[in-house]
């Protein structure tokens, strides 16, 4: 089985690394793939994708760092599990926040990811798993991991200097080396 952990990881902090770390340990012979969403995904606070791959590169060191999603043009994460799926000849299931399933159903093609692909669902302070219960029902397979990890990049990108105790002491050089997140 292949696991993507797609996001902006705009930086990635260690809260990511400790999921990707507990995700392994539940599935040791599965493959993870780290997917940061191209420069095209529209969010205002979104640095290059050059810097955000790097710092992905310096934060998972045994996992591989996809350029999918700046290579080619967003057409959603169904697709690129689609695409995976028959490029690497396994099934392939998705990784996210529990935060995303409030504007899950604006996702492109999310009925279909939601019947076709497994996802792994984490806690995110504030989401309660029996709350999300109509929407979890239509999954066809999903797993609620219980890791609540108050950590977010929002805050890091405006506490850059208080931030090194939630980032990768190597990520945290090489925002501070290239002067990312200054207003």
């Amino acid at each position: 089985m292949i696991w993507v952990y797609g996001g902006a990881f705009n930086p990635p902090t260690v809260a990511h690394q400790h999921i990707i770390s507990h995700i392994k340990n539940m599935y040791p012979q599965d493959t993870f793939i780290i997917v940061p969403v191209g420069n095209d995904y529209q969010k205002s606070t979104l640095i290059d994708f050059s810097h955000r791959y790097h710092m992905c590169r310096l934060a998972f060191k045994e996992v591989e760092i996809s350029t999918y999603e700046q290579d080619h043009p967003f057409k959603g994460t169904y697709t690129l599990l689609q695409q995976l799926q028959q490029e690497k000849h396994e099934h392939v299931g998705f990784i996210i926040g529990a935060d995303q399933l409030d504007q899950f159903h604006t996702w492109i093609e999310y009925q279909k990811l939601m019947k076709e692909h497994h996802c792994l669902i984490i806690s995110r302070q504030g989401v309660i798993e029996t709350q999300q219960q109509e929407l979890l029902d239509q999954f066809k397979h999903y797993t609620w991991i219980q890791l609540d990890i108050p950590i977010s990049s929002t805050y890091i990108r405006n506490n850059v200097e208080s931030s090194k105790p939630h980032v990768d002491s190597s990520v945290y050089d090489y925002i501070k080396k290239h002067e990312l997140y200054k207003e």
